[in-house]
């Protein structure tokens, strides 16, 4: 019976099974030598760096001071699951706004982050919605 090779984590200092850390081939050990966790983790936070310019503490403590749900006031869904979680920002600027669900973030995105259309559009759904179309 073999023994089980067992590697420390280059980021967390942890001693590990080889089993949780991700191959690699042309590495000495056949094996990365950061742990999958810290490797997702470093990964993630990357992502967030890149796309909102937040470490992955600051945007989950961003999106826990907002209670995880979402800032339209007359949606307010849970950002967890199918919803989606989306941290809307301004295309102009790159300046973060607050946590959107996938449905109202599309949808202020195709209203061109525009008051007057949505205003345009709420209008217009007033003025139909509810009315049988004649024909």
């Amino acid at each position: 019976m073999s023994s089980m090779l067992r590697l420390r984590c280059v980021t967390c200092q942890n001693v590990k099974p080889e089993a949780e850390f991700y191959e690699r081939a042309g590495s000495a050990l056949g094996r990365k030598r950061e742990c999958i966790p810290c490797y997702k983790l470093r990964e993630q936070n990357n992502r967030f760096l890149k796309l909102y310019g937040l470490t992955t503490k600051q945007y989950f403590q961003k999106l826990e001071d907002q209670g995880s749900i979402c800032a339209n006031e007359e949606c307010k869904l849970p950002l967890t699951g199918g919803n989606g979680t989306h941290l809307d920002h301004d295309h102009e600027t790159g300046v973060n706004r607050e946590f959107l669900c996938r449905s109202c973030n599309v949808a202020e995105g195709h209203l061109n982050s525009s008051p007057e259309i949505a205003m345009g559009l709420i209008d217009y759904m007033r003025k139909h919605n509810g009315k049988k179309q004649e024909g």
